[in-house]
């Protein structure tokens, strides 16, 4: 992504998840997603973001993944770092086991500063995709 702030990359995240078949509201899904993170920021830390909702809405769990092009300045974590890479996860509201597993996936990722370093330099979606499948247990 090419994005200049956090609600861009947001929104462009949104987009994505908008057009699978999982998520039957998109403009619930902007709302909400909106909601949760005026509430408390998602980044969680080492260049990190996961803008993450749970939605009657959503008829199964479903992610999409961004990694931007720059540090997002106005997206900060709990770390005091920037976002750079932005994992979006939105689940029905009773998948509550599956999204915290889902979230709880990406921390092997985020603690690998090696393998972090490989999903920024990726030179296309398949080799971040398969980066993200080999270090985490998201398949």
């Amino acid at each position: 992504m090419s994005c200049t702030s956090k609600w861009e990359a947001i929104d462009t995240l949104i987009d994505c998840l908008a057009d699978t078949p999982e998520v039957t509201d998109p403009a619930e899904l902007k709302r909400e997603m909106y909601a949760r993170e005026r509430l408390m920021s998602t980044g969680l830390g080492v260049g990190f973001g996961v803008p993450h909702v749970r939605l009657a809405s959503v008829t199964n769990l479903v992610m999409a993944v961004g990694i931007n092009d720059r540090y997002l300045e106005d997206y900060t974590t709990l770390d005091d770092s920037f976002v750079r890479v932005l994992c979006m996860i939105a689940a029905r509201d009773d998948q509550h086991v599956r999204y915290l597993q889902a979230l709880s996936a990406l921390r092997p990722l985020m603690k690998d500063i090696g393998q972090c370093d490989l999903l920024l330099q990726a030179p296309d979606t398949l080799v971040a995709y398969k980066i993200l499948c080999n270090s985490t247990k998201l398949q």
